[in-house]
């Protein structure tokens, strides 16, 4: 995959996407022109979601942020507060983008790569077993970065 322009002057060496949700947050990298499924962060509290989003972000130093957005619920309301949070913490530094969260197309892409989901009967079964739900989650960043890098349109280089 080519280096992907983000303004005129600046590539993007690093992007990170997070699938945020009540009990796992589902993180994504992009860096060395390859997208890494991170690792699922286990959420115990709430409102902690922000540490564990900074602490990731302080990690890694993206050039770009995506947050998932997710259709509905209490976790929509929260991601818009999040950005505007971030946004404030990195202002001119990092790009915080919302990527809008189309499940069929994030469940197709996580059939393709996870092998025992065969239909979404099975992906809503699995969606209640916690350590599968991390899986989903994790996988569902990759799939946030994706569509983000995809919106964004970015220049090849």
């Amino acid at each position: 995959m080519p280096s992907m322009k983000l303004f005129k002057n600046k590539t993007i060496k690093t992007a990170l996407a997070f699938d945020i949700g009540t009990r796992y947050i589902g993180v994504a990298l992009y860096r060395n022109k390859q997208i890494f499924n991170l690792h699922t962060i286990e959420v115990d509290n709430p409102s902690k979601i922000k540490e564990h989003l900074v602490k990731t972000i302080q990690s890694y130093k993206p050039d770009i942020v995506f947050l998932g957005i997710p259709r509905r619920g209490k976790i929509r309301k929260l991601v818009f507060s999040l950005r505007k949070q971030l946004i404030e913490e990195y202002k001119n530094k990092i790009l915080i983008k919302l990527v809008s969260e189309d499940r069929t197309s994030v469940f197709s892409r996580i059939i393709v790569t996870i092998k025992a989901l065969r239909n979404r009967q099975n992906i809503k079964k699995m969606q209640k077993k916690a350590k599968t739900k991390g899986k989903i989650d994790a996988q569902s960043a990759v799939t946030i970065l994706q569509l983000g890098l995809e919106k964004m349109r970015l220049r090849v280089e």
